[in-house]
């Protein structure tokens, strides 16, 4: 018998095919996975492609008929829309990553710098005490709320205080950055 092998081979990957405004073909759309994949650890995968899906087809409606507007078009919703998903998913988990390092080697438990990051290492660390902060943690991972842009100003402000190493963040509905180890 072996010892315990590590699942390998996952890695996070992004394709844009207008960047910059600028289509390097077109009549070619990347949805869901084919756009975009990371982590399969938070489950978002079917929920976000499913959203990808629906906003190609209102894409479709209004941009068919002209292949380049369709293209620089889709690459701007997926940008706005979806690409804060990817963004935060993978800056979680270099920070989940550092913060596991961190106490496989018993060292300090780093800071993130990305502040979408610090929020859900915030969270990760006191949800088990306080259901506001728990309440806000999983409207994150089921795709309701953007770490950037939570409606739980108590629920943060409280998750950072009880998280070691983390200082203040607060949101504020609507806001997509606010402050965060100020």
């Amino acid at each position: 018998m072996t010892g315990i092998l590590p699942m390998a081979g996952i890695l996070d990957r992004c394709r844009r095919l207008a960047p910059d405004g600028r289509p390097v073909v077109t009549g070619l759309a990347v949805v869901a996975d084919a756009w975009a994949c990371t982590n399969p650890s938070l489950g978002r995968g079917i929920a976000l492609g499913l959203f990808h899906a629906k906003r190609l087809r209102d894409v479709i409606r209004t941009e068919l008929a002209d292949p380049h507007a369709f293209a620089v078009t889709w690459d701007s919703v997926t940008e706005t829309e979806l690409a804060p998903w990817y963004q935060a998913t993978v800056a979680g988990d270099r920070a989940r990553l550092a913060d596991i390092e961190a106490a496989r080697t018993g060292s300090e438990r780093p800071r993130p710098s990305d502040p979408a990051a610090a929020l859900v290492v915030a969270f990760a660390r006191a949800m088990a005490h306080d259901p506001d902060i728990f309440r806000a943690y999983m409207e994150i991972a089921g795709c309701l709320t953007l770490p950037a842009s939570c409606s739980h100003g108590r629920a943060s402000s409280t998750a950072s205080s009880r998280s070691p190493g983390v200082m203040r963040w607060r949101c504020h509905p609507g806001r997509r950055e606010t402050s965060c180890y100020g």
